[in-house]
């Protein structure tokens, strides 16, 4: 009984609430009834700016908008939030991008499709006002909803394009996190050429802004996996080189020796020693999805090799046709 009347008690509290939030929208209509706006616009000279209107208005269906968000009710919270942004247009104190970004917080519970409607309306008013770091946000929120759908294609594209307004910004910590998605989702849909570029572009921006650690959480490695994987071996062995040698260390000593063994198994088209230093690297660090997926594609990169005998003994070239024509079937 004790829980019944606490359930109950609940439920009246909830409705109390949805009442007190739709008093707050009623009270918002009230105040840009068209009586009122054509009654102040007529006082203009004495009463000031009529828009001061559409401010009450908009904090009063703001007001609605957070109670329906604390009573989880989405669809409400978003059309609320949507109806304030349309009264902020019109007011001395517009926000109405803001309330538009909000909005599609609300919608992407329930609704990818709408959830992009706003955001987009968001990102034309930013675009509009001169915000560019909020722009980026908004490409970010809209690559996550692509990628959550499937459509990766657009994701990268959303990535991407906030990568290049947050390094136009240059808000370099943040372009960190687009570098890194960017990265991952071409390891997905198998462009390793693309893959190794974001990565790359990664360790750049790491290297300009001093956040070296950051580099040495893996990335590096993805890096030389994915010009493997794209059959670029000599480039691999090259980047590799060059970064040893650099004053700062991107690897570890064992990393490194594990690189060098792999991109000479590589070379010598050497499966089972491939093999060997993929079992020595999992011994010391656990495998992610990304990185089993690059290292797949390279044992099967050298398979090709060992089935054309590549390279042949009497042929020390690297035959990055026969390659390239393998990664093109693949």
């Amino acid at each position: 009984m004790e829980l019944r009347g606490t359930y109950q008690s609940n439920l009246s509290m909830d409705y109390q609430k949805i009442l007190k939030a739709n008093e707050y929208m009623k009270l918002a209509q009230e105040k840009i009834h068209p009586y009122w706006i054509r009654y102040y616009c007529c006082c203009y000279w004495i009463w000031g700016n009529p828009s001061w209107q559409y401010d009450d208005a908009t904090n009063l269906t703001l007001k609605a908008a957070n109670i329906f968000v604390l009573l989880k009710n989405w669809s409400e919270a978003s059309n609320a939030y949507i109806t304030a942004a349309k009264y902020s247009v019109t007011s001395l104190h517009p926000m109405a991008a803001d309330l538009y970004f909000k909005a599609a917080h609300c919608q992407q519970k329930y609704s990818s499709q709408d959830s992009l409607f706003s955001l987009n309306s968001a990102l034309t008013m930013y675009k509009d006002e001169g915000k560019y770091s909020n722009v980026a946000k908004v490409l970010q929120q809209m690559a996550q909803i692509y990628e959550s759908e499937g459509e990766l294609g657009q994701s990268i594209l959303n990535y991407e394009k906030a990568l290049n307004v947050y390094e136009s910004e240059y808000c370099f910590k943040n372009a960190i996190e687009s570098a890194v998605k960017v990265a991952e989702l071409y390891v997905i849909i198998g462009n390793f050429k693309q893959a190794s570029k974001g990565f790359r572009k990664l360790i750049s921006i790491c290297e300009k802004i001093k956040q070296l650690d950051y580099v040495k959480n893996g990335f590096m490695v993805d890096y030389i996996y994915c010009l493997m994987a794209a059959g670029e071996r000599k480039e691999a062995k090259r980047e590799l080189k060059i970064y040893s040698q650099k004053p700062y260390s991107l690897f570890s000593i064992r990393e490194l020796f594990i690189l060098q063994e792999m991109i000479n198994a590589m070379k010598n088209a050497d499966l089972e020693r491939f093999v060997d230093e993929i079992k020595r690297s999992e011994s010391f660090e656990p495998l992610n999805t990304g990185r089993v997926r690059l290292l797949e594609v390279i044992k099967k990169i050298i398979q090709y090799q060992h089935q054309m005998q590549i390279p042949s003994p009497n042929d020390k070239s690297d035959n990055q046709l026969s390659v390239s024509g393998f990664l093109q079937k693949y």
